[in-house]
Formats: structure tokens, C-alpha cells, sequence
């Protein structure tokens, strides 16, 4: 997970930070340092080494940053989504004025990003790539570049929509979830292998109608999680860890950019009060760390792909994926699309209890058992049995995802 928020003026110490990735599960972090801040940053980052969590780090391609905390990380990023900034600072100007300020950027940022990494035998990681978009991943390519770094990082959203909304899944449509993972896979089939990292996904909970609601935001981001794995990517780090706050002294309600958090903004008491969200994290986490790497080098980076037995993805209706696991052996990870929310209908969000159901119905899908029960887990992490009758169980799908242990 992402974990802006900690360095935004959140007065919970370091120490509960890493208590909390322990707790639900949090194997790589993203995030950058304060450089006046010192001795924290230190403190804190031993404790994510000492756990064995992978840390990724924001502008980690700074020569400063480097000889200050580079003992602490492998993984660096120089910059951040530079394709969003320059789209939307040259609206108007020629092809060739263009082709100059993309060359100028590359030149700076990954060129002699590269070369600070080789000087002090870092991993490079491209700047973040806003919405997986087919035109920067060409001229990178054009440019001679797409070897240069290690790993492309990715940034992929929905705005308010499903992750896998169909009428989303257009190859120029630059704010669909699913789309931007086609539109990275397609590229890396156009121009060569390389391991790639979805380092931001996520969806805002911001008080007004035109959001997801928490409960929303739980179903929504493990979808992005396992759609994530199943193209391909190395890892994935939603964003992010808290919602923001303005110097530890408050909240914007209607910005979007401060209620991505799966924790909530820390209150005047310290005290650190979890989204529906964390807890999916959680239950997805505690089933499913031990998901087996595949041996396929080209794509994919873990045993995770569609089921061309139970998942109907030409029509969009159902989604079933297959995860092959150590505890486990084969699972199942499903929702169905046949009930869609009332923000993919055009629609504003009703405003509901988190543990109320939100979806309105469930398409019931057969699935043969491998013994005499099935186990279903649903999102939060609550376990159901399922009996076998002649070999096969009926359950019910909706669109919140769940994970089905026992099934062949």
C-alpha cells in the first residue's frame, strides 16, 4: 500500500504505522522521506527492514535521497506521472514542440536517473505512468528508452466506476481501470518483456453523492488487486494508507485526493480507525500471501489468470479467477457484474451502513467441488460451508468479491 499519509503531518508515531502493515498484511510499501526529518525516517524504516517489507521509494532516484536512505531500499522512483503533466501543460502546441519538451523530460529523468541507480546498484523504476497510456508507452519506445529502467510502474483508476466497468474498457479511454492494465500488456507484447508494478489504484471516499461509499471502496479495490496480479504485475500498491491530512490539523471533505485511505485520517486523540477497505486487505492478505509465483518470465508474474471454465469476461457478467496456493492448492476469486452498482447506471451512490449489503441481487453460479464442502469467504473475511450435492455447489455471486476454497 501506498503509505502517503504518513508523511503528511500525521501525528501517529512510526511505531503504530508498522504495527498496522503487520496487521493486515502490507508486503510492499511506496513512499518517499522528508530529508529535515531525519532520525523518524530512520527509526522507521529499520523496522520495515527488519520485517522483511519491500520498500519502494518515491524519488528515491535523487542523488540526496539516495546517500541518506539508500541502505534502506532497492526499489527507486524518479518523478511522478509526467505524461498527465505534460498532456495537460501542451494542449496546443505543434507535434515537433512536443517531440522536444518529451525528449528533454526523458534526457532528465530517466537517463541520468539510470545513471544514479548504476552508481550506487540501485533498481530503476520508471516514473509513474497515469492511466497505463499506449502514447507515452510509444514514445519511450520511439525514444530508445524502454530498456533503460528495470520496471515500468503503472497508475491506473476508475474514478467512480467499477475496475472492470466494460463501457470503461475502451483502449483510449484513459480513466478505466481494466483498460489501463489491456493498454500496459499490449505494449509490453508490442516492444519487449519487462516487470511491471501497479504503484497507485484505488477509490475515494469523499462525503458527497458523486464517490464510492466505504463499503464500495473495500469490494472495489480487491477487484483492482487480483485484475492487477492476473495481467501481470509484479506487485501492487493501492493507494493509499490514510486519508490525508493538512498538517495534522484537519481534512478536506469534498477533495478526492485525501480519501483514498484505508485508514481513516488520525483523530485528535491518536487514535487510528480502520475503512471497511483495511479490513478486506486483511482477509485477501491472510488467505492469499501464499499465492505461488508462475514460471512464465514473458507475463505473468504469479499463478493468478482468468477461468475459462466458470468466468464469462466476454460479456463482462462474471469474473472468476483461478490463484494456485501453498495452504490451499487451487482457489477461486469471483463477483459478478449481472447487478451492477448505481454508480455504473448513471446514477448517484445511496448513502448506506457499511455492513449493510449494498449490491441488489446475486447471480447464482454452479461450481464443481473437489470434495464433500466448498468454503466461501466473503470480503470482510466471513467463512460459509457449502455442501456438495452430486458433486457440485450453487453460490450466489454479487458484486462484491469473494473467494472459494474446495472448488475444481
Amino acid at each position: 500500500i501506498n503509505q502517503a499519509g504518513i508523511y503528511q503531518g500525521s501525528p501517529v508515531q512510526m511505531e503504530n504505522n508498522y504495527s498496522l502493515f503487520n496487521k493486515i498484511g502490507i508486503a510492499v510499501s511506496r513512499g518517499g522521506f522528508e530529508t529535515d526529518d531525519y532520525e523518524k525516517s530512520i527509526t522507521y524504516l529499520k523496522l520495515l527492514k527488519q520485517k522483511g517489507i519491500r520498500m519502494i521509494s518515491q524519488n528515491g532516484g535523487n542523488e540526496e535521497y539516495l546517500q541518506m536512505y539508500g541502505d534502506y531500499y532497492q526499489d527507486c522512483i524518479y518523478g511522478n506521472e509526467y505524461n498527465m503533466e505534460i498532456n495537460g501543460k501542451l494542449p496546443n502546441i505543434t507535434e515537433e514542440e512536443k517531440d522536444e519538451v518529451w525528449n528533454r523530460y526523458y534526457n532528465e529523468s530517466y537517463v541520468n536517473a539510470r545513471l544514479l541507480a548504476d552508481k550506487y546498484n540501485k533498481t530503476l523504476v520508471y516514473a509513474g505512468i497515469s492511466g497505463g497510456a499506449t502514447d507515452w508507452y510509444d514514445r519511450i519506445a520511439r525514444q530508445g528508452l524502454w530498456n533503460l529502467p528495470d520496471i515500468l510502474s503503472v497508475h491506473v483508476y476508475s474514478g467512480t466506476a467499477s475496475p472492470d466497468n466494460l463501457s470503461q474498457t475502451q483502449a483510449d479511454y484513459i480513466w478505466g481501470m481494466e483498460a489501463g492494465l489491456v493498454r500496459t500488456q499490449n505494449a509490453i507484447l508490442k516492444y519487449g518483456p519487462k516487470t511491471w508494478q501497479i504503484n497507485e489504484t484505488g477509490f475515494y471516499t469523499t462525503v458527497g453523492r458523486g464517490s464510492v461509499d466505504i463499503r464500495l471502496q473495500a469490494d472495489y479495490n480487491m477487484r483492482c488487486n487480483i485484475l492487477s496480479v492476473a495481467y501481470g504485475a509484479e506487485s501492487v500498491a493501492a493507494y493509499c494508507f490514510y486519508d490525508f491530512s493538512n498538517s495534522g490539523i484537519g481534512t478536506v471533505l469534498d477533495d478526492m485526493e485525501w480519501h483514498y485511505g484505508h485508514f481513516y485520517l488520525p483523530d485528535y486523540f491518536g487514535r487510528t480507525l480502520p475503512k471497511p477497505a483495511a479490513a478486506a486487505f486483511a482477509a485477501l492478505t491472510r488467505y492469499l500471501e501464499s499465492v505461488e509465483k508462475s514460471t512464465d518470465t514473458t507475463m505473468s508474474r504469479s499463478q493468478v489468470s482468468e477461468s475459462a471454465k466458470y468466468s464469462s469476461k466476454a460479456d463482462g457478467l462474471r469474473r472468476v479467477f483461478e490463484l494456485q496456493t501453498k495452504e490451499y492448492g487451487k482457489v477461486f476469486y469471483a463477483w459478478s457484474n449481472a447487478y451492477p452498482h448505481q454508480l455504473d447506471q448513471g446514477q448517484y451512490r445511496i448513502a448506506q451502513m457499511p455492513w449493510k449489503e449494498i449490491w441488489q441481487g446475486t447471480e447464482d453460479v454452479v461450481f464443481d467441488a473437489a470434495g464433500a464442502t466448498v468454503r466461501v469467504v466473503d470480503v470482510m473475511g466471513n467463512e460459509k460451508v457449502y455442501t456438495a450435492n452430486n458433486g457440485k455447489v450453487t453460490i450466489p455471486l454479487s458484486g462484491s468479491p469473494v473467494i472459494i476454497i474446495g472448488a475444481r
